[in-house]
């Protein structure tokens, strides 16, 4: 039994990470908006913008969606694995629990160089989390769950998500301190 267990848990993880492989080909992510955080305010100016330090924000988020393990994506990843043009970014943090095959605990807050990448970005980040719900709805409804609660922002030069149990929580952290 246990064998069994443990061959169903591998196989689980071995097709999340070939989901998350997959994370630069076309998905279904026409059924979730990206949200703009305050359409009525256009992108800050050169001289008016200050960037935000993105360790700062990832340690006030990882205490208010008190989350378990979390790894690091490295940056030379987000080119070859998930499609994410690095000339059009400026600075970015993102994480994901130690186990996607179990937890589907997310956060990426990414400011990007070139305002025009916006709109792209998020909708990689869409297709992303559209792949995961399939993934997640075969093993587990909770972590569906949370993942189709989740919304792609964009404010300023900034493009954000997360995903977790304390999904409110969070999004009170980063709503007022990305503007």
């Amino acid at each position: 039994m246990k064998k069994f267990v443990s061959i169903i848990l591998v196989s689980l993880m071995i097709a999340s990470l070939a989901f998350a492989a997959l994370a630069c080909g076309p998905g279904k992510n026409e059924d979730k908006p990206v949200r703009t955080a305050d359409p009525n305010a256009g992108s800050p100016t050169e001289e008016t913008f200050i960037p935000l330090d993105l360790d700062s924000i990832w340690e006030r988020v990882n205490e208010a969606g008190k989350f378990g393990g979390m790894t690091a994506v490295l940056a030379r990843d987000f080119s070859d694995i998930y499609g994410i043009d690095v000339s059009k970014v400026a600075d970015a943090r993102w994480y994901m629990s130690e186990n996607p095959a179990m937890n589907a605990d997310e956060f990426a807050i990414f400011r990007v160089s070139d305002p025009e990448y916006r709109e792209a970005l998020a909708e990689i980040f869409k297709a992303r989390i559209d792949r995961q719900i399939q993934v997640a709805e075969a093993y587990s409804p909770e972590q569906a769950a949370k993942l189709k609660k989740t919304e792609v922002i964009i404010s300023g030069p900034y493009v954000y998500f997360c995903v977790g149990d304390e999904y409110d929580a969070v999004m009170k952290v980063l709503e007022p301190a990305v503007r």
